[in-house]
């Protein structure tokens, strides 16, 4: 498993918009002790190549699975019981030729995914993982990253920058409903049916702003 991560972070690094190697390192990654890079692969190959329904249904299911595991915000006659945990490694890193720190990508997105189940805990709400809690859940995650001084020092992840393009353009239920769809038929089918001109705009949007990556706009473990 680590040669073959190691083989499609290489190629990741060498091909920035090729969607295979996201995919096939998701997967590996979903199963692993990080599976931050596998939610994060699996969004960025179901952007990458969005006409391939059967990747996409693969992924969305994974995700779904992934965070109904890894997050927990339950009310209890205790308190709150809040988890995160999307990366079992937590590291600060010094910058190369430098006396400059830095956290991780992993790190700093498992905190800011935090912000947001405290969020969801504070409100009342308990997370079962339906679609608007996935989606009120990972925009506090971006919001946090953008709002508490992000370190782009060795987090310059492009999908944070996209995402948050996404919530700007107004289209952020459109965006995670067509992420998930596959993983929630049944939610999706009700949403739609309120909210197909919403959906059509997210559509026309993601035409003219596709995901786009190269050498200056990365997703990827050596980011």
């Amino acid at each position: 498993y680590i040669e073959a991560l190691n083989d499609y972070n290489a190629g990741i690094e060498a091909s920035p918009g090729f969607a295979s190697n996201y995919y096939r390192g998701a997967i590996l990654y979903l199963s692993s002790t990080m599976p931050v890079w596998g939610l994060t692969y699996a969004e960025t190959a179901i952007l990458l190549a969005p006409t391939d329904t059967g990747r996409h249904r693969d992924l969305a299911l994974l995700m779904d699975d992934c965070y109904r595991k890894n997050i927990t915000v339950q009310l209890t006659p205790e308190g709150e019981k809040i988890n995160v945990t999307l990366a079992t490694t937590h590291q600060i890193v010094k910058a190369p030729g430098n006396d400059s720190i830095y956290l991780p990508f992993p790190t700093v997105y498992e905190i800011c995914m935090l912000r947001g189940a405290m969020e969801m805990a504070a409100s009342g709400e308990v997370f079962v993982g339906s679609i608007p809690q996935l989606a009120k859940l990972r925009r506090a995650a971006v919001e946090a990253y953008f709002t508490n001084g992000r370190n782009l020092f060795g987090n310059s992840m492009y999908l944070l920058e996209y995402q948050k393009k996404v919530i700007d353009a107004g289209h952020w239920d459109a965006y995670n409903y067509f992420l998930f769809s596959t993983a929630d038929q049944t939610d999706t089918a009700a949403w739609l049916a309120d909210n197909e001109e919403k959906f059509r705009d997210f559509a026309h949007w993601y035409s003219l702003n596709p995901l786009t990556l190269d050498k200056q706009h990365t997703v990827g473990f050596n980011t």
